[in-house]
Order: structure tokens, then C-alpha cells, then sequence
């Protein structure tokens, strides 16, 4: 069975080479995302940073580390520098992982664009084409979700309704045994003699 791919990562850490000191921080860096340190992979490409500022393939692979740890917005505003690569590859992948942190964000129509724009540039693209049919899927059923928490919310007020009215006639049937309660203390019992015990 095919895995779910909405969270599927274009995790080929992207390797290139200049400077020395540069391509080993990158290597480095991507060598411990690999081994799952994360911190340690984001130390490594922020100091190869230093270097080289401008680079849209640091910020790529500064977005996959975010994003690993959750940090979707950041990891959004990584992906959005890598944008401006010459590199058409790197703008399709950055593409599919905006997608995929805006739809860990829930904004699924927008998560739906994100990988059009990913197909535009790279049309071959089937994990893009598999999650834009996922993420319609989901936004169908969303109206039924929505539909069943609303009917279960008026469920619920029905419910409480239902407890209000049981207060209210609780509250009568107190009244009506108060009223009979002054009725019996009046009303004469056999042997002539009035009852004032309360029951």
C-alpha cells in the first residue's frame, strides 16, 4: 500500500560545491539531518550562512530543518528565500514543501496552490499530482465533518435544554407538593384533629 506522501519531504538535502569550508559546513549539515539531529544539521548550515548569505539552497535546506521540528512558519519563510533559485529543481521542491507546511498549518487551498506551482515547474511531478487529490478529498469531507460537529453541537444545547426543562418542571412539582402540603395540614383527618406534620 502506498504510503501517505502529504508528508513526504524532498529530504535530498541538496549538496553543491564552493569554497571548501562552505561545501564541508553543507555536507556536515546534511549528513547529521540525515542521522536525525537536526539542531546540530540547522548550526552547521547557519554557519556556512555566514559565508555565503545569499544562498537559496542554504535557506532549502534551513526549511527542511525547521519544518522537521515543527516549526512551520519559519520553515515557510526559509522556503519562500529559496525561491528565487536559478535552479528550476530547487524552486519545485521548495514548491512541494511550502505545500506540505501549509497544509501542517491547515491551509489546505493554499497548500493545493503551493503544489500546482511545484507541477508548473516540474509536471512529472507525482507526489505533487497524489497530494493535490488527497487535499481535495479532504476538503469535500470537510463540510460533512463540519455538518456532524454541528449537529452534535445542537445535540448538545437540545441536551442542555432538556436539563433546563427538568429544572423547571422539578421546580413545579415542588410548588405543587408545597400546595399540598398546606392542603393536608388544613384539612381535618378522621378523629377530628388537624394534621401539622410536614411530610
Amino acid at each position: 500500500m502506498r504510503l501517505l506522501l502529504i508528508v513526504v519531504f524532498y529530504v535530498s538535502i541538496l549538496g553543491w560545491s564552493w569554497g571548501d569550508s562552505l561545501a564541508s559546513k553543507n555536507k556536515e549539515g546534511n549528513k547529521l539531518y540525515k542521522e536525525g539531529k537536526i539542531d546540530e544539521a540547522l548550526s552547521k548550515w547557519r554557519d556556512a550562512q555566514i559565508e555565503n548569505p545569499d544562498s537559496d539552497k542554504l535557506y532549502y535546506n534551513i526549511g527542511n530543518g525547521l519544518h522537521e521540528q515543527k516549526k512551520y512558519e519559519d520553515a515557510f519563510k526559509e522556503y519562500e528565500k529559496s525561491l528565487d533559485s536559478k535552479d528550476s529543481e530547487l524552486r519545485s521542491k521548495a514548491y512541494y514543501n511550502i505545500g506540505n507546511t501549509h497544509y501542517r498549518m491547515g491551509k489546505l487551498p493554499e497548500a493545493i496552490e503551493d503544489y500546482k506551482k511545484c507541477l508548473d515547474i516540474n509536471p512529472n511531478d507525482e507526489d505533487a499530482k497524489y497530494n493535490i487529490e488527497f487535499i481535495k478529498k479532504k476538503l469535500k469531507e470537510k463540510p460533512k465533518e463540519e455538518e456532524k460537529n454541528q449537529t452534535q453541537e445542537q445535540k448538545e444545547k437540545k441536551d442542555e435544554m432538556s436539563k433546563e426543562d427538568a429544572v423547571r418542571l422539578l421546580d413545579a412539582l415542588k410548588d405543587d407538593e408545597n400546595d399540598l402540603q398546606k392542603e393536608l395540614r388544613t384539612k381535618p383527618v378522621e378523629g377530628g384533629y388537624k394534621v401539622e406534620k410536614d411530610w
